[in-house]
Parts: C-alpha cells; sequence; structure tokens
C-alpha cells in the first residue's frame, strides 16, 4: 500500500533534509501531523525521504520533546470507529493500515513557522486548556 503521509511530505519538506537545521537556534518547522483521535502533534523541521524518518518536536504524549519518528510507523496507525448503542457512546479501534481510515494526518493548512512561534502557540492553547478545567 502507498504511504500516503510519505508522498505528501517530499513536496512539503523538499530542501529540508536531515541535519539541514540543526545549527539553528529557532528552526523553521516546516509541516505539522496530527492524530486525528489523540492529543499528539509532530511539528517536522526536517525529513528524510529515503529513510522516511523525520526530525520534529513533538507534543501533547507524556512531555514534550524533540526527536526522529519513522513516517512509516505513523502511517501504519490506522483506526476505525466502534459504538456502543446501550451505553450511548463510541470510542476508536486501533487497525491494520488500509483498514478504516488512517488516524495521522498532514495539516494541510499549517504555513511553515520558526519554532519560536510554534512554541508560543502551543503554549497558548495549553494554557487555553488547562483554564477550561
Amino acid at each position: 500500500m502507498e504511504n500516503k503521509l510519505h508522498t505528501q511530505l517530499l513536496q512539503k519538506m523538499a530542501g529540508y533534509p536531515l541535519g539541514s537545521q540543526a545549527e539553528a537556534n529557532d528552526p523553521v518547522v516546516v509541516a505539522k501531523l496530527l492524530d486525528v483521535a489523540g492529543s499528539a502533534t509532530w511539528w517536522l523541521t526536517e525529513y528524510d525521504p529515503e529513510d522516511r524518518i523525520g526530525f520534529c518536536y513533538v507534543t501533547g504524549l507524556a512531555y514534550d520533546e524533540w526527536g526522529t519518528v519513522s513516517i512509516d510507523e505513523l502511517f501504519e496507525m490506522w483506526m476505525t470507529f466502534a459504538t456502543d448503542p446501550r451505553r450511548n457512546v463510541w470510542r476508536v479501534q486501533t487497525t491494520k493500515p488500509g483498514i478504516g481510515t488512517p488516524r495521522i494526518e498532514l495539516d494541510r493548512s499549517f504555513e511553515p513557522k520558526l519554532f519560536s512561534e510554534v512554541k508560543a502557540m502551543v503554549a497558548k492553547y495549553a494554557l487555553r486548556a488547562s483554564n477550561a478545567v
């Protein structure tokens, strides 16, 4: 099965190979990947199309951190929705690739930004969420 996430990133990340922003104090975040059924967001700054590895800042997991991510592994996360009519609830079920819909998507509306701008945006949303509780 074709990895559509990789295909989309090829265009978006052209010119940003792994290591290209290693010395930058404030790297450019070029692409944003979302977990549509969870809280994780991957803010990609570099991409190796041959190995399909991205360098990114990830938020929304146990803690925010810089690191590498396998685009192939992200693409393997698919989901279906299951309902329980007795309880009037639905839940996400993780499935095999090709069954259901991809769980990780490229945010097509995201425009490249400096990391400092992304960090401020993430902090603003976190503050807003904590005030809502």
